[in-house]
């Protein structure tokens, strides 16, 4: 059960008076006052006397559920200081690391390796691969003939016992001429080699039919190397 406002105020009062009456000249006139204050403000009039003087001390009343006692402290002990506390939850968030995975490229250059064959010139040259468009000392391989001779394109005569060739004219053109149209291979000696036989021969004339490697000798010259019968031989031969 909760008492009204008025009701607890004006039982505080009357206790109030019994405390400190004989403290205070002014307070006979008390009770009849605030008898007549609390009956005024109760009925909602105005009350338009003076207040007498009152006491300093206050008054803090505490209500706690149904205890409707009213408790007196003094004016020290009525200021109660609450304090409220607020928690503050701190949430502490820790960035999620996103630092991007170095992944390192595979290689996919290829090491491998490529050795040029070895294209070491045989030092004997072929009909179809080589040329004798120099006079050093390579040896050449090429068809070995035999012809007639007469007048020659180097400006001479000759005969068919005498020891002489004719080189392709291709090979005698290309060596260089003179003024007159004579090649600077004319007089020069070459020496062709057939199954283990060998003649030396001079340069006098050019064939038409001959490749640059092939050599068209004289009768003599080409007996030296197989019988005539033969007609025409496998033969090496280089410039001297």
């Amino acid at each position: 059960m909760r008492f009204s406002t008025s009701t607890l105020l004006l039982t505080l009062f009357a206790i109030v008076r019994a405390e400190v009456a004989s403290d205070f000249e002014e307070w006979p006139e008390f009770p009849t006052q605030a008898d007549e204050w609390f009956h005024h403000h109760h009925h909602g009039t105005e009350w338009d006397g003076d207040w007498p003087g009152s006491p300093t001390t206050l008054l803090t009343v505490t209500t706690t559920g149904d205890d409707c006692d009213p408790t007196e402290t003094s004016e020290a002990d009525s200021q109660t200081t609450t304090k409220v506390i607020t928690q503050t939850a701190s949430v502490s968030t820790t960035p999620v690391s996103t630092t991007p995975v170095s992944t390192a490229p595979v290689s996919t250059a290829s090491s491998s390796s490529t050795t040029p064959e070895s294209s070491t010139e045989s030092s004997t040259a072929t009909s179809s691969t080589s040329s004798s468009s120099s006079t050093d000392s390579t040896t050449y391989s090429g068809r070995g003939t035999y012809y007639e001779p007469s007048a020659d394109a180097c400006g001479t005569s000759s005969t068919a016992d005498d020891y002489i060739v004719a080189i392709a004219e291709t090979l005698y053109s290309s060596l260089g001429e003179s003024n007159d149209g004579i090649s600077s291979a004319c007089g020069k000696s070459i020496t062709a080699s057939y199954n283990g036989n060998s003649v030396t021969v001079k340069v006098v004339d050019a064939c038409e039919s001959c490749t640059d490697v092939d050599l068209d000798f004289s009768p003599a010259a080409f007996k030296k190397l197989a019988d005539l019968d033969v007609g025409e031989l496998k033969i090496d031969w280089h410039w001297d």
